[in-house]
């Protein structure tokens, strides 16, 4: 393999992808040292990269034009070992691959041939998000379509191209800020003119120590560009249902935030090419393998570390400070909460449901959908199981919101009560966590302690609960004082 950090991840993965995915990374890694290879003439690499998807399955065919120094040019060189296993491969993985590196090749071509991309490098930012999804953008669509083809993801995932483009782009435009250094000095240039021209006359100015703050704040908006696309991934992996495969796909997306934190206001970057250390990225990959709830807390710790290195002085200061809040958002409930719907709706109450993915042992993570519809839904298609995901055995709560009239007297709750706060939020907001438990109807394949625990996260109080049971009293308070009463009734002080 020609990567560490994808050797390693690659053995790791469920046999029935380990061969074709390690072989898709092999083939677009030869398309890829093809391209990036300065000293081929356009006029040889041009039909080299349109006609590589041929080259796959192409007996004896091999490739030794590239320079002495490039790093990869073994692999073109030994090429029919690639195109004997994947003759091997399935039929259906094999077309997948194929049109994934038709697609990416004349991509590639196309910006080759392009006179004012060889002379000045990327111009705009869309053509630098174009670029990108050539070059990673299909990749995740295309190890999309193998999970799915596999059965190891959630199918909702072919519906959503914005997620498998966001992971793709997410690891390529991180890469490109971190790698400045190593390109320049190879006369490569990604980072698009429409950002480096806020900050530098020219491109060259970048890494003169005279401009460093201007070229920490030009950093700083391609760390800003790459960043929009984190929230993106997490929602990605919530729809990969097997182990491996999520570790596969949740692995390089820690290390990448991890590496924008690194290169955040970093003027290291325009000296050499940083990586993160051998002892944090074990940390990453250890955390990583566990479940999405510990990679978003990853996410979370890397995001609040870019957020404490931003400056005021940083022209993008605001924006990047948002940018951080829209990871954090996903990351506070993306664990558990999947999806929202308003089931019915009356003026004064209204019956809504949560979908909660729920791990069995053999399937870590469940899928998500980036949206939360609020659109009313009717019941009978619930039923039906027509909800993304339905087959994978969620846990569904129906619970009933306060009357809007409680609002108000929710606002005269104690101030000095515990859950004083969190009963005006409940109010307001309509969220789960009533204190004492609605009626609540659990449909579910799950054990009894799975199902509890999930509604204790939640805030639910089975303490309150059935004490007031106990008392005959079934239903929920009637008003915000009733609530408090209860409260004070069974809380301990000492707490």
């Amino acid at each position: 393999m020609t990567s560490r950090s994808f050797s390693s991840v690659i053995q790791e993965l469920h046999p029935e992808l380990l061969v074709p995915i390690a072989l898709f990374y092999l083939i677009l890694r030869g398309l890829d040292t093809i391209e990036d290879d300065m000293t081929i003439s356009l006029e040889e690499k041009d039909p080299l990269l349109r006609n590589f998807d041929t080259y796959t399955e192409k007996e004896g065919w091999s490739y030794d034009g590239n320079g002495p120094n490039e790093k990869d040019r073994e692999l073109l060189v030994q090429w029919e070992n690639v195109t004997e296993e994947f003759r091997k491969v399935k039929p259906a993985y094999r077309e997948i691959i194929k049109d994934i590196t038709n697609k990416m090749g004349n991509g590639m071509a196309d910006f080759c041939a392009n006179a004012e991309y060889n002379a000045n490098g990327v111009d705009t930012v869309s053509d630098y998000d174009l670029y990108c999804h050539y070059v990673a953008g299909l990749v995740g669509n295309g190890l999309t379509r193998l999970f799915v083809e596999s059965g190891l993801a959630n199918q909702a995932l072919m519906q959503r191209p914005q997620l498998q483009e966001s992971m793709g782009l997410f690891l390529q435009k991180t890469n490109i800020i971190r790698d400045i250094r190593e390109d320049f000095d190879d006369k490569r240039r990604f980072w698009p003119k429409e950002i480096w021209s806020k900050h530098v006359d020219k491109f060259e100015d970048l890494f003169d120590p005279k401009n460093q703050e201007a070229a920490l704040n030009c950093s700083s908006e391609m760390v800003l560009n790459s960043l929009n696309h984190a929230d993106q991934c997490l929602f990605y992996l919530a729809g990969l249902k097997e182990q491996s495969v999520f570790n596969f796909a949740a692995i390089p997306q820690s290390m990448a935030i991890a590496t924008l934190e690194l290169v955040f206001r970093n003027p290291n970057i325009f000296k050499k090419n940083v990586k993160i250390t051998k002892g944090e990225a074990c940390r990453i990959m250890m955390q990583s393998t566990q479940n999405l709830k510990l990679v978003c807390e990853v996410f979370r710790q890397f995001t609040r570390k870019i957020h404490k290195k931003n400056t005021p002085r940083d022209p993008n200061f605001l924006k990047i400070s948002i940018a951080c809040g829209k990871v954090s958002h996903p990351v506070a409930i993306l664990s558990f909460v999947c999806r929202t719907n308003v089931l019915t709706s009356t003026p004064d109450r209204a019956i809504h449901r949560i979908h909660l993915p729920v791990a069995r042992p053999q399937d870590h993570h469940r899928s998500t959908s980036s949206q939360r519809p609020t659109t009313t839904i009717p019941r009978r298609s619930q039923e039906q199981g027509d909800c993304e995901g339905g087959e994978n055995g969620y846990l569904y709560f129906t619970y009933l919101s306060s009357p809007p009239q409680d609002t108000a007297n929710s606002r005269s709750l104690p101030p000095g009560s515990r859950h004083g706060h969190a009963l005006r939020h409940i109010s307001d907001h309509g969220m789960l966590c009533s204190t004492i438990i609605s009626p609540l109807c659990v449909e579910s394949h799950t054990n009894p302690q799975e199902q509890f625990g999930t509604a204790y996260m939640f805030g639910a109080r089975f303490d309150i609960a059935f004490q007031e049971l106990r008392k005959g009293n079934p239903f929920k308070p009637s008003n915000a004082k009733d609530a408090a009463s209860a409260i004070r009734d069974h809380d301990h002080g000492e707490l």
